[in-house]
């Protein structure tokens, strides 16, 4: 289990120097949150596990756990904006007798929803990039 007292806010893979033991330019960086002091505080791949008594597993497990909630949380607000989607095509289609492939809808609204759509899926991925993963199946 992950340290408590600790919150992984993400992966980085820039040259940073260790918190724990002051190595200049590690390449893998984990940033944590000191949830008491509210520093910030950034390890190598070796030290996150001395410094915060966690092992390799709690720190998979950590990530994952928090790119599925990410995950979660887009997924409705993205089928939120689908369904909208589909809603006004219908309406459309019901409004002037049309077949169900056929659908050259209200251009501003259908832009409008798909403009959200894909700020959504760009704010995902920019949340999920610091745990190394991006849209839905990385």
């Amino acid at each position: 289990m992950f340290n408590p007292r600790y919150k992984l806010l993400g992966v980085e893979e820039l040259p940073y120097i260790c918190d724990f033991c002051h190595r200049k330019e590690i390449i893998v960086c984990y940033v944590v949150q000191d949830l008491e002091t509210t520093d910030v505080l950034r390890f190598g791949s070796v030290c996150i596990r001395k410094a915060l008594g966690v092992q390799v597993r709690d720190i998979k497990d950590e990530i994952n756990s928090q790119v599925k909630e990410i995950r979660a949380k887009y997924r409705h607000l993205l089928t939120e904006v689908e369904d909208k989607q589909v809603q006004l095509a219908d309406e459309w289609r019901e409004g002037n007798a049309l077949a169900v492939g056929f659908c050259p809808m209200d251009y501003k609204n259908n832009k409008e929803l798909h403009d959200q759509f894909a700020s959504l899926k760009n704010q995902m991925n920019a949340e999920l990039k610091v745990f190394g993963h991006t849209g839905f199946y990385s």
